[in-house]
């Protein structure tokens, strides 16, 4: 269980601390505060176990680049995949090391972020209750709709080192 829990830990790289949880939407007029938004609820639906509200961040379709792999799935190929990680493990936290980075395109339809944060989380399976805590750093990038902001990208590493999900829930 604890590799296939480590191959599935790319996910946490859609999550971190940073932003205010208690309002706002994906359509803020500020697009530095909506980016900072999606990244507060991606957090929250970590530590929550939540895969519903990760994945309402994230575009139709996610291109994931992870240990010299590119795949693209579709959000709820991402929420399956969320669904069965959190139905192993609980985050115990979640926070930022270094303030997010945002980037907004000219135009103002695209953006980037770079994060880097430290978490724990438990496998729920383990009865020892041991925590655990790995290091995590990406770059994801977004888009812009009539609906607001959404994840389009992610490039993502961690240490201790984590890969790509499972075969069984990243594919269908």
């Amino acid at each position: 269980m604890a590799d296939a829990l480590k191959s599935w830990l790319w996910c946490v790289m859609l999550a971190g601390a940073w932003g205010d949880l208690s309002g706002g939407t994906h359509r803020s007029t500020d697009p530095v505060a909506s980016i900072l938004r999606l990244h507060a609820i991606e957090r929250e639906g970590h530590l929550k176990g939540d895969a519903n509200l990760v994945s309402s961040v994230l575009a139709d379709s996610v291109v994931s680049i992870q240990n010299g792999d590119v795949e693209v799935r579709s959000r709820d190929q991402m929420r399956r995949g969320f669904a069965e990680y959190f139905s192993a493990v609980a985050y115990a936290s979640w926070e930022d090391i270094i303030k997010p980075l945002v980037h907004i395109s000219r135009d103002g339809g695209m953006a980037w972020s770079v994060i880097r944060i430290r978490a724990q989380f438990r496998e729920k399976s383990d009865p020892s209750g041991k925590v655990q805590e790995f290091t995590s750093s990406w770059i994801a990038t977004y888009e812009k709709n009539k609906s607001g902001w959404h994840m389009s990208g992610i490039s993502s590493g961690c240490d201790p080192p984590c890969g790509p999900p499972p075969e069984s829930s990243s594919r269908e």
